[in-house]
């Protein structure tokens, strides 16, 4: 079995980078990613940021439903913005696309699209679907 920290190790050497590269990428000094390693204590946040920078999906599927959890349920935290009278949150919304930059959702109970910026973790207006596509093709 292997630990997430072995885990990261092989990712980074995969794609020929080293950690000071992935700790720049994902807001870290080369020293905090490094002693996390070294110390078995990678945080679950830092595990993911790195993955995501590195260009690698880590997927969590539910066994009885089918549904994967976007990384930010794995992080417990509560991506939500209000519109109206409504609160759009990733924890009710299925993951529709992404680029570089943004993940795009769809509302489970709406028809409405949203996106969250990778960077900043914030939710940026209501889209339709169509206008999210073109929003993803055009960065």
């Amino acid at each position: 079995m292997y630990t997430v920290e072995e885990l990261i190790k092989t990712a980074i050497a995969k794609r020929g980078l080293n950690q000071k590269k992935v700790a720049e990428g994902i807001g870290l000094f080369q020293q905090q990613l490094s002693a996390q390693v070294r110390n078995r204590r990678l945080r679950a946040d830092v595990f993911i940021k790195a993955l995501d920078y590195m260009g690698y999906d880590l997927v969590v599927r539910d066994r009885k439903t089918g549904r994967e959890l976007a990384p930010d349920d794995l992080l417990k935290k509560k991506l939500h913005k209000v519109f109206g009278d409504k609160d759009y949150s990733v924890r009710n919304a299925t993951r529709i696309g992404e680029n570089e930059s943004l993940i795009a959702y769809k509302d489970d109970d709406d028809d409405m699209c949203f996106v969250v910026n990778r960077e900043t973790h914030m939710i940026d207006g209501l889209y339709s679907e169509s206008e999210v596509k073109r929003i993803l093709s055009n960065l």
